[in-house]
């Protein structure tokens, strides 16, 4: 992303998360809710901003509903506040990266403990399964050709 672009995207997320905690009515919008990125195309037309709720996938996908039925409304409150030729279009999606790693961590406990239960011993790191570091060349006593 070129400087433009991301100042650009700074800007977009600083004002529409302003304009929502400060002039979006909307009972489906939660009070904690955050950015986790925003994505701006490069003619600045338009801006997909991914988002992140306290509760659950479902809170989550409501939200993303209500913040895009308000897509007008947030683009007409940004027009004075940000100094573009074109004003973008604004999209908002539930970002699932926050449950979806909560879940990998989960599941690589619920390993480590099964291998603890079941006495079976973990390799260390940057070793195969003999213990021996794959790294390490190995001696060959031949004559190299």
């Amino acid at each position: 992303m070129d400087y433009r672009t991301e100042r650009a995207r700074e800007l977009l997320m600083r004002e529409v998360m302003r304009i929502i905690k400060e002039e979006v009515k909307d009972h489906r919008i939660p009070e904690f809710l955050t950015f986790v990125d925003a994505k701006v195309s490069k003619d600045l037309q338009y801006v997909k901003f991914f988002i992140s709720v306290l509760g659950g996938k479902e809170e989550g996908k409501l939200a993303a509903v209500a913040l895009n039925s308000a897509a007008g409304f947030m683009r007409a409150k940004l027009k004075p506040r940000v100094k573009f030729r074109y004003i973008p279009v604004l999209s908002f999606e539930y970002d699932e990266t926050f449950e979806r790693a909560d879940r990998i961590n989960q599941v690589l406990k619920k390993i480590e403990n099964e291998r603890k239960d079941s006495g079976e011993q973990k390799p260390v790191s940057g070793t195969n399964p003999d213990g021996e570091d794959p790294r390490k060349e190995k001696k060959d006593d031949g004559d190299k050709n």
